[in-house]
């Protein structure tokens, strides 16, 4: 049997509105006020990929069919939509250097009884969804979690680069503290007020921010404590009794190169400074989380691959459950 659009809206974590196309079924995690802004930007059509988007049911089908219509969502041009089985991966509907973007499609052997099935979208592109088939008569159940985390960041809080969406640091924070991830984050982004000043409308039991790195090539220091102290001023006006976690940068090889900042460790001395004035808001060093050897890069320098990003999420999950 095919899911219809209802079936699906309601098993769908991590989107701020769904909407149903010509061509399938399309999953925000932006609301129309943020696109709306987005839109004009060079960001544009970045906001579109299912960065932190989750399917997750329980069902006693045996079969699990999945077809899907993708698009550029950035400069990255692979996907994996991941299918996890009772916490555990089984295998991934992807594409390959020779068919990058367009339909895909692949069935998926779940197995026998009941069991609980998250399907995490990819972070990379724009992923329509165009059919979710199980067996003929059987259920499906939406597997909902009772707390929420807003999360914003840059191109590595997005999931660059990880093969995997299951790899991404932001799920596994979600994850750890049971919570539904709501991912803001763009590729190329830095602190930006007018981001922080706009309100989804649900309340988070929690906020990750993790923002910097670029500010590291762009702005002055004084500059970009300027626009945290803004960004962080409109997030906590808008979210008083949500508890913040204030990221600062991982480790990136060319850190030691001159800029307009006197070192790499201003980014986290600024952040720490600005974010001290506010009770629901608590500081954590990233600057250890990867360890500083460039394998554990995918482009050696900046952004993670799978085996950083196990480094990464450790290293947070450990932070949090220590604050």
């Amino acid at each position: 049997m095919i899911l219809t659009y209802e079936q699906i809206s309601h098993v769908a974590q991590g989107v701020v509105y769904v909407e149903q196309k010509e061509e399938g079924i399309q999953f925000h995690r932006f609301t129309p006020a943020q696109e709306k802004v987005y839109a004009e930007s060079r960001f544009h059509p970045n906001q579109y990929s299912t960065a932190g988007v989750r399917l997750h049911f329980k069902t006693n089908s045996n079969v699990l069919g999945m077809k899907v219509l993708t698009s550029e969502g950035n400069n990255r041009r692979f996907f994996a939509h991941d299918i996890v089985v009772n916490g555990k991966y089984i295998d991934s509907l992807k594409n390959s250097l020779e068919n990058v973007f367009g339909e895909f499609e692949k069935t998926f052997e779940l197995g026998e009884g009941i069991k609980d099935v998250c399907i995490h979208f990819p972070w990379s592109v724009c992923s329509v969804l165009q059919e979710l088939c199980l067996d003929d008569g059987s259920f499906v159940e939406p597997v909902k979690k009772n707390k929420k985390i807003l999360i914003f960041g840059d191109s590595i809080t997005q999931g660059y680069d990880a093969q995997n969406p299951i790899n991404r640091y932001a799920g596994h924070l979600a994850d750890a503290l049971d919570a539904e991830e709501f991912n803001k984050a763009i590729g190329g982004e830095a602190f930006c007020p007018w981001l922080a000043e706009t309100k989804d409308d649900f309340e988070p039991d929690y906020i990750s921010v993790a923002y910097g790195t670029n500010h590291w090539r762009r702005s002055s220091s004084e500059g970009f404590a300027r626009k945290c102290e803004q960004f962080y001023d409109a997030l906590v006006a808008n979210y008083p009794n949500a508890k913040i976690f204030a990221l600062t940068p991982i480790w990136r090889k060319d850190c030691t190169d001159i800029t307009r900042f006197k070192n790499f460790d201003e980014l986290a001395e600024i952040i720490a400074d600005v974010v001290k004035k506010y009770d629901n808001v608590t500081c954590i060093s990233g600057r250890h989380f990867v360890p500083e050897d460039e394998t554990l890069f995918s482009d050696l320098y900046l952004h993670p691959n799978d085996a950083g990003f196990k480094y990464y999420s450790e290293g947070i999950k450990k932070a949090v459950y220590q604050k």
